[in-house]
Order: structure tokens, then C-alpha cells, then sequence
């Protein structure tokens, strides 16, 4: 872990050590979460309404508020992952709660994923898990990454978000690892 490096936004700061594992940890963690929450949401939906601060319900009370956030929520994942056009949000009344829920459909692989917002998703521990994870990892920096090693001279290549970097760590970790099968 000494030996690399991960720089952020084309800065001349780069973190390396303790910090880098700690980034790391927090992608890792991110990663499990979110995945974990996939079967339930669109971790991509999930991300982006972290980035905004979550969800609160005094903001599902106020139609106001939602248009305003969710407007946000919708450029960021048209930036961040254009994969997941086209994004539709579709605000409708929550009479039980007596607020509103919203449901954002996005499209994975040509298939319409359904992300309903509403006061069990505000309420998640795990969707607060989230937003504190995306919080930590924005205090490093900001994407894009670059990753490669001090002692090489040599960049391994860049990510345009975490997730990019995620897979990007992975497969430089893969690299070196080799499968010998032996015949008896």
C-alpha cells in the first residue's frame, strides 16, 4: 500500500499511506452497502440522493423542496452515468404519511428500474449509512481519480467516479495474481 497513490480531480495532491487505505476502506464499504440496498433500489439513485444530503421528511412534505432536490438528483446521474437515461420522476401523494413519494425509474441494460422515495426510504438506517459514507468519501476528494505507484513512476489509469476506481483498484490487485494448476 505504500508504494501507490491515488490523486484527485488532476490535483498536484495525492494521498498515499494510512490515507489511501482509509479512502479505500470507505469505497469498499460504500460498494457493500449499496449493493445490498440493489435489490431494493437503484444504488445509482441511492448515490445521487446522497450526494444532495439524503432525504428528509420534512423535504417529502414540501413539493417545493423535492422538485428542487430531485432536479439536482436527476443531472447528477445524467453526468455521472449516462448509462442510466432515460430518468423519469414522477411525484404522487403518500396519504398514509401524509407527505409525497416519489419514484424515479431509471433504465439498466434496457431494463426500467423503479426507486421509490418515500418515508420508509428516509427512514432507512442504511440509506443514512449512505449518505455518511458518500459525506466521507467526498472529504478526500473530488473524481476524476488517478491511480498508480510512487516507486514506478507509472500511472495505472484514471476513473471518472468511485465506482470506475473500485473495479480500476480491483483489477491491478488481479493483475499480479496468477493460477498455477499442476497434473498428477
Amino acid at each position: 500500500m505504500k508504494d501507490f497513490y491515488i490523486k484527485f480531480n488532476d490535483e498536484e495532491e495525492v494521498i498515499d499511506t494510512e490515507k489511501l487505505r482509509s479512502f479505500i476502506d470507505t469505497v469498499i464499504e460504500l460498494n457493500d452497502v449499496l449493493s445490498h440496498l440493489n435489490f431494493l433500489y437503484d444504488s445509482v439513485v441511492v448515490e445521487a440522493i446522497a450526494t444532495f444530503g439524503g432525504i428528509t421528511l420534512e423535504e417529502l412534505a414540501n413539493e417545493t423542496l423535492i422538485r428542487e432536490k430531485f432536479e439536482q438528483v436527476r443531472l447528477f446521474i445524467e453526468k455521472n452515468y449516462p448509462d442510466r437515461k432515460p430518468i423519469d420522476i414522477e411525484i404522487d401523494d403518500d396519504s398514509e404519511h401524509s407527505e409525497k413519494k416519489v419514484t424515479i425509474l431509471t433504465t439498466i441494460s434496457g431494463v426500467i428500474k423503479r426507486t421509490l422515495v418515500d418515508f420508509r426510504f428516509a427512514t432507512m438506517k442504511e440509506i443514512e449509512k449512505v449518505v455518511n459514507l458518500v459525506a466521507k468519501l467526498n472529504s478526500f476528494g473530488l473524481a476524476p481519480f488517478s491511480f498508480g505507484s510512487k516507486e514506478k513512476d507509472e500511472e495505472f489509469g484514471t476513473a471518472e467516479n468511485w465506482r470506475d476506481l473500485l473495479e480500476l483498484l480491483m483489477n491491478h490487485a488481479r493483475s499480479g495474481y496468477k493460477i498455477q494448476r499442476y497434473k498428477f
